[in-house]
């Protein structure tokens, strides 16, 4: 599913993909936990957890807690380095 937004990764305002936070080749049932970002940033991160092999779930949920907190970092040192330009 798409929708337009704002990418909470690169701050980039387009159209957004659903990821699905635990891989669905491993995690067929109940495999409803999603978040979107934009196709660059999808490609992104399905390249890194490519390198990265696990059959556990909390390992995946930890990875994208990690990356999520990473761009919520990078969105609010953006808003202050702009407020402090006005």
């Amino acid at each position: 599913m798409m929708k337009h937004g704002k990418c909470p990764k690169c701050n980039t305002i387009t159209w957004l993909v659903e990821h699905h936070i635990y891989p669905q080749a491993k995690f067929k049932e109940n495999n409803n936990e999603t978040i979107h970002i934009c196709s660059n940033c999808h490609v992104d991160l399905h390249q890194k957890m490519g390198k990265i092999e696990s059959d556990d779930p909390e390992f995946y949920k930890h990875f994208h807690i990690q990356w999520l907190w990473g761009a919520i970092i990078a969105i609010l040192i953006s808003t202050i380095v702009f407020i402090n330009f006005l």
